[in-house]
């Protein structure tokens, strides 16, 4: 194995473990914030001006935010102390009832989407009928969250 800057890595994809990057956009306007993603090393080399590290063990989600149980596909939003193994933080899947926004004050006001998902786009989230991106998504039970 070689032994270099990316040895540490090449280990852990040996041992089966995930390798994220750090994606971001650069030159948009608002900023949007970088996220850690999954690579998929099958057939690419490590790049010098990519940040990666080792896709760490712990929950991958944090209290508040959406998750879907493993077993059953129940959405709930995740609460302190819950068993993390059991569940998923939430992603869209394609033909999955979401809402969509594009501004916190839509929220208070009630001006959001509710639509089948389409895609996730670098600039936002795709519904299936609405023309644009969407810079908000929740599962469809985020309503009741928000009816009061």
């Amino acid at each position: 194995m070689q032994n270099d800057e990316y040895s540490e890595y090449r280990r852990a994809l040996a041992d089966g473990k995930i390798i994220q990057f750090y994606y971001e956009i650069h030159n948009v306007e608002p900023k949007i914030e970088g996220e850690w993603r999954d690579w998929n090393s099958y057939g690419q080399c490590f790049d010098s001006t990519i940040k990666y590290r080792i896709k760490p063990e712990g929950p991958e989600f944090k209290v508040g935010d959406w998750v879907r149980e493993k077993s059953s596909g129940f959405i709930i939003q995740a609460y302190e102390n819950m068993i993390s193994k059991n569940f998923e933080l939430w992603k869209p899947k394609v033909g999955e009832w979401c809402v969509f926004w594009d501004h916190e004050k839509e929220l208070s006001s009630g001006s959001l989407i509710v639509d089948l998902f389409k895609e996730e786009l670098s600039i936002g989230y795709v519904s299936e009928n609405i023309l644009g991106a969407f810079k908000y998504i929740a599962p469809l039970e985020f309503i009741e969250t928000i009816k009061g």
